[in-house]
């Protein structure tokens, strides 16, 4: 038996330009030089916000966990570091990151971007800068920056607003991403280009560029998106773009969570790849697909991140990692960006850009439709007001997202009742 599921469906100028890896912010005993590229990066860690065990007991575990596998050059956080950019949250956070014992192997460097939550404060970009000078020498930390690690470059942009999305208003995009931004932005593509050619540009910030990953396609969520579209453009123009976005909470074990353009000429303007990167806080998934709303069973037991590495052949591979449970992510499906990193290898586009693929590349469909096993049934517990229906979960070849079950008519066979329920495959094993 099979069953459907829904369709794979600023900013201040204070910028770092440094094209060395000379100056470290994390801790380097013990370090290994002469090994390739590798980093982490983890998302939405919000200090200050207590949901279940909180941030105190949540992100500790979360770095022990996404260091455990081997030394970082770099671990990233993209924003939303606090709940409310108060200087509370930021103490929580440095006297974290500054604690060793947070951390199973040598993370050589510790970078922050901000994110919409670090905007709430009245004084949101003064304490971002001066509470994460404890990993800047002192010095108030960059809202941009520009670093080259092993040959590859790397861009932190700090989103400058509040705001959720600019689905609404297009003007709002450019309050999170003001003109100073998109110009330091677009200066910096071009230096990463030119100092590394060949390689690809590694984009750390909050909100994930519209139509690209998971989160960013009103279109296919049900109306609702956490997308911006003002650094679309600048992206655009290079194809070696790989851009790391958290802000949804959405969970990574979903495969729509990459995303590269089928059409470089797209007006969409996404020919690039975008990664979401979880939450660090609880999981959230689109509305209205579940009847147990946006926080499905358990949510606040989910935290994720991925490591990226460098892989013998120039590619590069991205491991997704539950980071609450210490377990990789659909260990058989790992991420793999290809060299050269042109457009040409792009694998990673999907049925959203159906009505945008010129050349008729194979998209991805979300492959076999999930299966019940041979000895699954479906048992029902009926009282006078309702009905309680039990049945075993399905596999799938990626992931199950969600169930829907009907209520049919048994003479026509038509159906008289809709419910969705989750299948919660982001709490893994």
């Amino acid at each position: 038996m099979k069953i459907n599921f829904c369709l794979w469906l600023t900013l201040l100028f204070a910028v770092a330009a440094c094209s060395t890896d000379e100056s470290h912010n994390g801790f380097d005993a013990n370090w290994k030089d002469g090994q390739p590229l590798s980093f982490a990066v983890i998302s939405d860690i919000h200090f200050g916000n207590n949901v279940a065990e909180g941030p105190m007991v949540k992100v500790p575990r979360a770095l022990k966990n996404i260091t455990s596998h081997g030394q970082l050059d770099a671990l990233f956080v993209v924003g939303d570091l606090t709940d409310n950019g108060q200087p509370k949250e930021y103490q929580q956070l440095v006297s974290v990151f500054k604690d060793k014992s947070c951390f199973s192997n040598p993370v050589r460097d510790l970078y922050f971007v901000m994110g919409n939550h670090d905007n709430y404060s009245i004084n949101a970009k003064a304490n971002f800068q001066n509470y994460l000078s404890a990993f800047n020498g002192g010095a108030p930390y960059p809202l941009c920056d520009y670093r080259i690690i092993k040959g590859y470059p790397f861009i932190m942009v700090s989103v400058s607003d509040r705001a959720n999305n600019d689905l609404a208003d297009i003007s709002i995009g450019t309050k999170a991403y003001p003109k100073e931004t998109v110009e330091w932005l677009k200066k910096s593509m071009a230096k990463a280009s030119k100092e590394c050619p060949g390689k690809p540009i590694f984009v750390f910030t909050h909100v994930p560029p519209r139509w690209t990953c998971y989160s960013s396609w009103a279109e296919y969520e049900n109306g609702a998106a956490w997308c911006m579209q003002t650094l679309n453009p600048v992206f655009a123009e290079y194809p070696q773009t790989i851009v790391f976005a958290g802000h949804s909470h959405y969970p990574i074990g979903d495969p729509r969570s990459i995303h590269q353009g089928a059409n470089p000429n797209s007006l969409r303007q996404n020919y690039y790849t975008v990664i979401n990167t979880s939450s660090t806080t609880y999981s959230e998934i689109h509305p209205a697909v579940v009847g147990e709303g946006i926080h499905p069973t358990c949510y606040a037991y989910v935290t994720e991140g991925l490591v990226v590495n460098e892989t013998s052949n120039g590619d590069i591979e991205i491991i997704r990692y539950d980071t609450y449970r210490n377990e990789e992510i659909a260990a058989d499906k790992r991420w793999v960006l290809k060299a050269p990193f042109d457009g040409s290898q792009f694998v990673y586009a999907d049925i959203r850009d159906v009505d945008d693929n010129p050349f008729n590349l194979e998209l991805y469909n979300g492959g076999a439709s999930p299966m019940f096993g041979d000895d699954a049934k479906l048992s029902l517990d009926i009282s006078s007001n309702d009905v309680v229906a039990t049945f075993f979960q399905a596999t799938d070849d990626d992931c199950v997202f969600r169930y829907v079950i009907n209520v049919l008519d048994a003479k026509s066979g038509t159906s008289v009742g809709k419910a969705s329920v989750f299948s919660q495959f982001y709490l893994n094993s």
